[in-house]
């Protein structure tokens, strides 16, 4: 562009003041430091995302405006008369400021996927059209209602944007950190000649400044140290430095510069950042790492979180001071060093923010744990397709049987006595059905049904036992299973927590009875019955609001239903069906759509409402199907209609042909599309085709639909009756599958264990090898795992010597023992290994023995402190013996720690004789391989036998 004279004058003065403005401001080399780090960040922003760059120093050289504002303060206002206007709704739309919002708090997404997503919200696009009407955005359930969730925060949330943006970080993880103040003053007596304390003592090197102190803490490492003097003193360094008289009060200048460290936001974070990645928590006299939370999902501990009875176990304190200080010597400085973190710990209240962090993890714990469930319901919950259904359930020796047909309606209600064989055949004859679906059944009526000869499944009633009355419960039995996401709405719709009724049966309740054989507990499929010692990560969802519950549960169904989809002609048939109408955006049910009385083509309904403004055919058609005989194939599966052409184009390709008609499919491709194909390889024809390949995850929807195995249940109570629970543990198996990149190892025949190959040792096919689980793969029938390595010892790393305990060789062999001191005169022996640089001692893996201290040997003398004292237990055999045998109780016991076995603990008897049994001292305690809390639990167990 040229510039006229008059603009060149100016521009030629706007630059000479720039000089001069950005000479001045990177006076300090401290400024200099944070500069480049912003100038980093814009850097790699850039590279990312190709966004422009707004610079970063403009407001800091020229201001805001508001140091103009004194001008116009004597100006009197003008006074408006004219009556005031109802305030207009300000209108949603993307700007630069919005996406470094999102880029911030999304680093894992594109920005120009950021940008195209961010304008289809905005214009009213639902979550689930992100999925399935744009695939080549590769996006994920969570992420896509991670954007929405932040669109949302930002245009809600305008004070707490607005602070954020001061500080030039948008990460809402911030937001915490400078929601309220710490209690930092401002000390202007020490700036001195434009230079202030911190930049003196920062400049020498006598204390690190911001940066390398936040750089050492995100390593967990002294990279940077001070420097010292054996004998220089601080106080009177500092009064030469700042020219005093006489040296200033000690309380003063730690307070002074606390909060010079405290103004930096993101040396906060990084302190919080260290706490979660390093802490420990302790609940229940249970002690396990922040990254453990999931492992640990017990109802008990649950129950704490929500009462924020727990403690987080991090020496902060001890950690800080060894990455601020210089530990060569001892030294007046490295004193005065550890005073300042102590001062910067007392202004910051990391606990609060940490715990506020902690709430939020538990939070998205729950949610996602009330998405898989309510997913897993109406995903894998529903049977496959029949004309007709029957219900069943006991009463007496009467079978309570309803038909319904297949859109949910009933077709014929009998009462059946359980001995009348022919006439429950002749009306399964009827209606052409061959297997029952029973529910709420014990197993003595399961007995009784078994002796009918004929098929059925379990079907669970926990939540159809809420809204059933007697007569309708088979009814909804069938409705629950072949249109779960109806019933779920409907049960919404009339006000049920879901969430809060299915956790009622899962709560750890001692009077729940179990079936009273192996067979009745497979059979009746009795899956609902809580086991005590058992993890859920729905628990989670008690520490959420019932209105948070409520959300996640709805979102839930609205992604599930967008997978399954929602027979547009089954809303026509059944007016019940309607209740799924509110979860699926921009549809209802308009009088166009009523007159018709069956939709064999989408389309038809997008030319129909075409001229309704309510309606949102782009949202709505994520979630329609049409299941009708004459529909277009594509109608019936998870592909929407703005996709056709590219599910045609990408199945005719598999053939080998090319598709050129765009509305109807030929011949070929409707036999490929309703016979299926082998995905795997057929996919790697067309993986040069962009478009098609970026369409292909969904349209390989069509391909080769299976229906779970064993249908009418979800997944895991599937995975816990076909596989059975095994914990976490070491198995010894066998491999039977050697690939390249994975293994496959069978345990005892009984279920699978998938290893991902490490590379690094050489495994065969029937070769013997240790496995320890990790996780199961519920969808897949299998445990994940890794194979235990050989021994590889390194002795250094065991040679520990502590107030309560001790690592050493044995004098007999190469092993190496722990050595728990008890008491006085008692130590514990346990073997230890050293595998892959990790510490093994009992089935167990730690990391290091700050974290075998924290989760082992601090839990262990917890639980022999707790036991101690139990008001039968002694200090030793003598005393212990003495007391039962004067005791005036026909049978009594008494307790002490075992000398003769160390790490047991002697349950002393008196009946004819003198009869002694042992407990396992562990965390827990131990005895015929069951695990009990405490003493008390144990004698329950104890009379019972």
């Amino acid at each position: 562009m040229l510039f006229s004279s008059d603009e060149d004058i100016i521009n030629r003065k706007t630059k000479v003041q720039k000089k001069r403005n950005l000479e001045n401001l990177f006076d300090s080399e401290e400024q200099s430091e944070e500069l480049s780090i912003i100038e980093e960040d814009n850097y790699r922003h850039e590279m990312t995302y190709s966004q422009p760059i707004s610079s970063k120093l403009f407001t800091e050289i020229f201001g805001t405006g508001k140091e103009y504002f004194f001008m116009v303060e004597n100006i009197k206002p003008i006074v408006n008369n004219e009556p005031a206007k109802e305030p207009v709704q300000t209108i949603r739309k993307i700007s630069e400021d919005l996406l470094s919002f999102l880029i911030d708090n999304l680093e894992e997404v594109t920005y120009s996927v950021l940008k195209s997503a961010t304008e289809l919200i905005l214009e009213g696009a639902c979550v689930e059209y992100l999925i399935i009407g744009k695939p080549e955005f590769n996006l994920n359930l969570k992420m896509a209602y991670k954007i929405y969730d932040l669109i949302e925060y930002y245009f809600n949330n305008e004070p707490i944007i607005e602070k954020l943006k001061r500080i030039q970080k948008l990460n809402i993880k911030f937001a915490q950190l400078i929601g309220k103040s710490e209690n930092t003053q401002t000390f202007s007596q020490f700036v001195i000649n434009e230079t202030n304390l911190y930049k003196i003592l920062t400049k020498e090197n006598l204390l690190i400044n911001k940066n390398k102190f936040k750089e050492n803490i995100l390593e967990n490492e002294r990279i940077y140290s001070p420097n010292d003097d054996e004998s220089a003193d601080p106080q009177g360094y500092i009064a030469i430095a700042m020219k005093a008289t006489e040296s200033y009060e000690k309380n003063v200048v730690l307070n002074y510069l606390s909060n010079e460290y405290l103004k930096d936001i993101l040396l906060k974070d990084a302190i919080i950042e260290l706490i979660m990645k390093n802490a420990y928590l302790e609940v229940n006299n249970t002690t396990f790492s922040i990254e453990e939370l999931q492992k640990n999902a017990f109802y008990e501990i649950i129950c704490e979180f929500k009462n924020n009875n727990y403690k987080i176990l991090f020496d902060l304190h001890k950690k800080l001071i060894n990455l601020f200080i210089n530990n060569t010597l001892t030294s007046k400085w490295n004193e005065f060093r550890k005073e300042l973190i102590m001062k910067i710990l007392e202004s910051f209240n990391y606990e609060q923010i940490l715990r506020g962090r902690l709430q939020q993890k538990f939070k998205e714990i729950a949610t996602n744990a009330i998405s898989v469930h309510i997913m897993d319901l109406i995903i894998n919950g529903r049977v496959k397709y029949n004309e007709f259904y029957m219900g069943v359930t006991v009463e007496k020796f009467n079978l309570k049987c309803s038909i319904v047909d297949y859109a949910g309606n009933l077709a014929e209600f009998r009462m059946v006595n359980i001995n009348d064989r022919e006439t429950l055949n002749n009306l399964m004859d009827v209606y052409k059905i061959t297997e029952l679906y029973i529910s709420g059944v014990s197993p003595k009526s399961l007995r009784q049904l078994k002796s009918l000869d004929k098929e059925y499944k379990y079907v669970d009633n926990t939540l159809i036992k809420r809204y059933s009355n007697s007569k309708d419960f088979t009814h909804n039995i069938i409705r629950m299973i072949i249109l779960p996401e109806v019933e779920l709405a409907y049960m919404i719709n009339n006000g049920m927590d879901i969430i809060n009724f299915v956790l009622e049966s899962m709560i750890p309740n001692d009077e729940h009875i179990l079936p009273h054989s192996k067979e009745d507990f497979y059979r009746s499929g009795s899956f609902n019955e809580p086991i005590k010692e058992d993890t859920n990560l729905l628990f989670f969802a008690k520490l959420l609001t019932q209105k948070e519950r409520e959300e996640a549960t709805k979102r839930a169904i609205q992604s599930a239903i967008s997978i399954v989809g929602v027979d547009i002609n089954m809303l026509i048939s059944h007016k019940r069906n309607t209740n799924i109408i509110k979860f699926i955006p921009g549809f209802h049910l308009t009088e166009e759509i009523k007159e018709y009385k069956v939709i064999d083509k989408l389309s038809r309904i997008e030319s129909a409402t075409k001229d309704s403004k309510d309606f949102d055919f782009r949202n709505a058609a994520v979630f329609l199907r049409s299941n009708s005989s004459n529909a277009d194939i594509l109608d019936k599966f998870p592909i929407h209609p703005y996709n056709y052409k590219y599910a045609r184009m990408l199945c005719a390709a598999l053939i080998g042909k090319k598709e050129i008609d765009d509305i109807n499919l030929s011949s070929e491709v409707k036999i490929y599309l309703e016979t299926g194909a082998n995905q795997i390889h057929d996919i790697q024809k067309v993986s040069h085709i962009k478009d098609l390949y970026d369409n292909f995850i969904y349209t390989l929807g069509v391909l080769n639909q299976e229906i779970s195995y064993f249908d009418g249940l979800p997944d895991h109570l599937i995975f816990r009756n076909l596989v059975g629970e095994f914990k976490c543990g070491v198995y010894e198996g066998v491999i039977v599958e050697a690939q390249k990149g994975f293994m496959i190892i069978s345990v005892a025949d009984r279920f699978n264990v998938y290893v991902r190959n490490s590379f690094e040792q050489t495994y065969y096919i029937n070769q013997a090898v240790k496995v320890r689980i990790t996780q199961k793969n519920i969808n897949f029938l299998t445990y994940s795992g890794e194979i235990i390595p050989e021994i590889k010892k390194a002795e250094s790393k065991l040679e520990v010597n502590e107030e309560n305990f001790c690592i050493r060789k044995s004098r007999k062999n190469d092993s190496y023992y722990i050595f728990i001191n008890l008491e006085e005169g008692i130590l514990y022996p346990l073997k230890i290994e050293l595998i892959d640089d990790k510490i093994f001692l009992q089935e167990k893996y730690y990391d290091d023995v700050e974290e075998l201290k924290f989760k082992f040997i601090r839990p262990l003398f917890v639980m022999l402190k707790k036991s101690k004292k139990h008001p039968k237990f002694f200090n030793s055999h003598e005393e212990a013996e003495s007391f039962v045998k004067n005791s005036k109780e026909k049978i009594d016991y008494a307790f002490y720690l075992s000398k003769e076995y160390p790490g047991r603990i002697v349950f002393l008897l008196l009946k004819n004789s003198v009869h002694k049994e042992y407990i396992k001292l562990t965390d827990k305690l131990l005895y015929n391989n069951k695990v009990f809390n405490d003493l008390e639990e144990f004698i329950n167990y104890r009379k019972n036998i």
